[in-house]
């Protein structure tokens, strides 16, 4: 096994059974996190035509360290598949940020990278109709946080998510999100790690 190449930068999609998740005190605090980003913040993002919520509280939820835990444990069992060096496997997993999307009918991400990192997401709800995440290529950086649209098929890579979806992929690659066709939500809980791509 091996990690796939776009643009010559790194990344990997496996599925994952999140079964579990969907019944254990993770759902129910994660559920209750967009509920009071809801009602108590205001800053929730107008993206396209539609809104977004990232809880900028997630890692303090009560159940945070059973997420963490298994995110964390799905990760190491791919790199070592990947056979990425015993050092990078082993080591742990330095976290920069994380954070949970809930994106709403016909709300898109526009192009961003997350510099230097190590990108980790797991599509938790999908709906049809949902979102493809999409990479482009890195000669379209002057087109930094505006629409996918603006660039051509062949410079891009759809990627259909569906609901259990892992994506770890070199935060350097450019890469945004098309609209959510929806009109129920779309959840992704994202992590994002000091890189191990040197």
């Amino acid at each position: 096994m091996q990690f796939q190449s776009f643009d010559n930068k790194k990344y990997h999609i496996w599925n994952t059974d999140i079964t579990h998740l969907k019944t254990s005190p993770f759902n129910a605090d994660l559920q209750q996190s967009f509920q009071d980003q809801t009602i108590n913040y205001p800053a929730i993002e107008k993206v396209g035509n539609g809104t977004s919520l990232y809880p900028n509280d997630f890692i303090k939820i009560p159940s945070f360290e059973l997420i963490d835990n298994f995110i964390r444990s799905k990760i190491k069992e791919q790199l070592i598949k990947l056979q990425v060096p015993l050092y990078y496997a082993q080591k742990k997993l330095v976290m920069k940020r994380c954070w949970a999307n809930r994106i709403f009918h016909d709300a898109a991400g526009n192009i961003h990278v997350h510099k230097d990192s190590l990108v980790f997401l797991l599509y938790y709800t999908v709906p049809e109709n949902s979102s493809d995440l999409i990479m482009l290529t890195s000669k379209h950086t002057d087109k930094m946080y505006k629409s996918a649209d603006l660039v051509d098929d062949k410079d891009k890579l759809h990627i259909k998510v569906t609901e259990g979806m892992c994506i770890l992929h070199d935060g350097n690659i450019l890469h945004a999100v098309s609209p959510h066709l929806s009109t129920l939500p779309r959840d992704v809980i994202v992590f994002e790690f000091e890189s191990i791509f040197h």
